[in-house]
């Protein structure tokens, strides 16, 4: 091929004509360009180029002004002859849906393409520039309120005005992201009253184990993110070795609290005295849930991020005192305290609201908060509730629904022939963690010593050795705790490894002798032998 003009040639290893990147910014560059699509789109081109392809001869019966430079096809054209970006154009459309006044299009004054004014006087549309309609402003992941432009445009929403079954369609249909009930993994479900609250208790395992593991869940999470977990400790232990329980904390799933005012009072003191009524309500009373055993049987407390402060706080503070083990899954103090300030803006950059719950589940997995699908199906639902658009408060009983596992949001068609699609109810988190942002240092700073100070097994469950504070890499060193690493995992190890994360709980009841464990000659020993409290070194 021949170049023409003073402009140098794409790269000839770029088999689509090169990039930007390929092209110098030279008199004649373009032209040049122009002529190699013209060529290649002809079946022309050099010894061993790959013949010309329909790309190719797509761009060559386009003006030459309207090419593109690396091989991609040109922008449709806006309905109004001038540039609009696809977010400028989807912005647009969720004014027309809301009912606000269309956009009013404008060519600007300094040349070029037009400029989009929503809504806006010319008073205050300043001339040539270009303003967005606005969006309502909101704290560190603000609660869904319909109406706010921003939460219309997520990448993740459907048509507001498709019904249930457009939707699904949209999601696959496949059923690869549909909710899972409770039941999948865990085989009861309890509402248990604490005082004026009630806090959902899901269980498994046997109900006369003299073992119960405590599961503590973090936040933002649910009780059911256990719920693989939970599964695998008991088919890893056995069906009568251990019983296993998970509850949704306060401001989370389907726990309620009586008093509205209290409900996201999630200081560290708090969560400390709702486990220890949880767990007096189930087995210190001997209550069904928690069987007819011992009315006081071993405690292992297990818990994720939040969670994992919580139970540590729960062993230091002394107030069960049938625990005789603790596991902290991925969270350190010196980590969890330097990450702090870069929570808000976490949240913010979430998603805020979906149409249907398979969404949710999707987005969750994709964005790599979840990284098994499996998981997220059974932890997700209850991490969600539907909201109603205003229209349809008063036929749905109230502006909101406590959290449910249906599929499709409902509520779809339209109001009539010509009208305008109603709005759809969405739905949006649970828990909104930025109501909760002046107790997370106290959930976090003193967590080190505080693990210390446990004079009860330990274990600290991590997704990377990087993660160990200096506190916490000395004592590991000292052998005051063991460490067990799951590098596969993100932060949602328990989600993202149940398997793996169920045989380190085991490995550690049977190393303590919590439950029964084989010896080196396949003997087995008995669980009356087991390590009720760790045994401290003599002083000589």
């Amino acid at each position: 091929m021949q170049c023409q003009g003073d402009g140098a040639c794409p790269d000839d290893d770029d088999p689509m004509g090169g990039g930007l990147e390929s092209i110098p910014e030279a008199p004649g560059t373009r032209r040049a360009f122009a002529d190699r699509v013209d060529h290649e789109a002809e079946g022309g081109g050099d010894v061993g180029r790959p013949p010309a392809s329909p790309l190719m001869g797509m761009m060559r019966r386009l003006p030459l002004g309207e090419r593109p430079l690396g091989g991609r096809p040109p922008p449709p054209p806006a309905a109004s002859g001038m540039d609009r970006s696809p977010r400028d154009m989807v912005r647009a459309q969720a004014l027309a849906r809301s009912g606000a006044p269309a956009p009013a299009l404008s060519s600007g004054s300094g040349g070029g393409g037009g400029v989009l004014s929503a809504g806006l006087s010319p008073a205050h549309s300043g001339g040539g520039s270009a303003s967005l309609p606005p969006s309502s402003p909101a704290g560190a992941g603000g609660a869904f309120q319909f109406g706010d432009l921003e939460a219309q445009l997520d990448d993740d929403d459907g048509d507001s005005g498709a019904t249930g079954a457009a939707c699904a369609a949209a999601d696959g249909g496949s059923g690869e992201w549909d909710p899972l009930p409770w039941d999948t993994c865990f085989s009861e479900c309890h509402d248990v009253p604490v005082g004026p609250d009630t806090f959902r208790v899901y269980a498994t395992g046997a109900a006369t184990a003299e073992v119960v593991v405590l599961l503590l869940h973090g936040g933002g999470h649910c009780a059911l993110s256990w719920a693989r977990t939970a599964q695998a400790l008991v088919a890893d232990t056995g069906p009568d070795a251990v019983r296993v329980v998970a509850y949704d904390a306060r401001a989370h799933g389907h726990t309620v609290t009586a008093d509205p005012a209290r409900e996201y009072e999630l200081s560290a003191e708090q969560q400390v005295d709702d486990a220890v009524g949880v767990v007096t309500a189930l087995c210190g009373a001997g209550l069904a849930a928690c069987g007819e055993g011992p009315p006081a049987p071993s405690l292992v407390v297990v818990g994720h991020s939040m969670g994992g402060a919580i139970a540590t706080r729960v062993v230091a503070s002394g107030r069960l005192r049938s625990v005789v083990g603790l596991v902290v899954i991925d969270v350190v103090e010196g980590t969890a305290v330097q990450a702090l300030p870069y929570m808000s803006s976490w949240l913010r950059s979430r998603s805020r609201s979906f149409a249907t719950v398979p969404r949710a589940i999707r987005y969750v997995v994709n964005a790599g908060h979840v990284r098994r699908s499996a998981s997220a199906r059974i932890s997700v639902p209850p991490q969600l509730m539907l909201v109603h658009p205003p229209g349809a408060a008063a036929a749905a009983g109230g502006d909101r629904v406590h959290p449910g596992g249906g599929g499709d949001s409902g509520g779809g068609g339209s109001d009539g022939a010509g009208a305008r699609p109603r709005r759809r109810s969405r739905w949006t988190w649970r828990t909104q963690l930025d109501k909760s942002e002046v107790y997370w240092r106290g959930w976090f700073v003193g967590l080190s010593a505080a693990f210390l100070r446990c004079n009860v097994a330990k274990v600290l469950v991590l997704a990377g050795v990087d993660r160990l504070d200096r506190e916490l890499m000395i004592a590991q060193m000292q052998g005051k705790f063991q460490t067990v690493m799951i590098p596969s995992a993100g932060h949602a190890v328990h989600e993202d490894e149940p398997e793996a994360t169920a045989g380190a709980i085991a490995g550690f009841l049977r190393r303590n002798l919590f439950i029964e464990a084989e010896g080196d000659d396949g003997t087995r020993l008995p669980v009356a032998f087991q390590q009720r409290r760790p045994v401290m070194p003599r002083q000589v």
